[in-house]
C-alpha cells in the first residue's frame, strides 16, 4: 500500500519499506499518511544534505536513524498538543 503523496524515486525507493517499518515499531495508529509523508521528506532532505557537504556515501543506517530521530520529533510535538497520533 502506497501512502504519501507519490512514490519515493530510483534507489531511494527502499525506504518506503523502512518508513513504513518504523511507523510501526512507533505504534502510529492515526495520521499514518502524514507520518509517510514526512519520512519521504526526510529521505529528501538526508540524501541533499549529505551530498551538498561531500561525497560520502549515505547508507541505509545513516537514513533509517533520520526518519526515526523526525517521526519521534513529530510524536513528541503532538503529544505536547494534545493532538491524536
Amino acid at each position: 500500500m502506497t501512502y504519501g503523496c507519490c512514490s519515493l524515486l530510483g534507489p531511494l525507493k527502499k525506504y518506503e519499506r523502512i518508513i513504513q517499518e518504523i511507523i510501526q515499531e512507533l505504534g502510529v495508529i492515526g495520521k499514518e499518511d502524514e507520518f509517510v509523508r514526512e519520512g519521504k521528506a526526510t529521505v529528501y532532505r538526508v540524501h541533499k544534505e549529505i551530498n551538498e557537504k561531500d561525497s560520502k556515501e549515505v547508507t541505509e543506517l545513516d537514513v533509517s536513524e533520520k526518519i526515526r530521530e523526525q517521526l519521534l520529533m513529530m510524536i513528541t510535538n503532538k503529544r505536547k498538543n494534545d493532538e491524536p497520533i
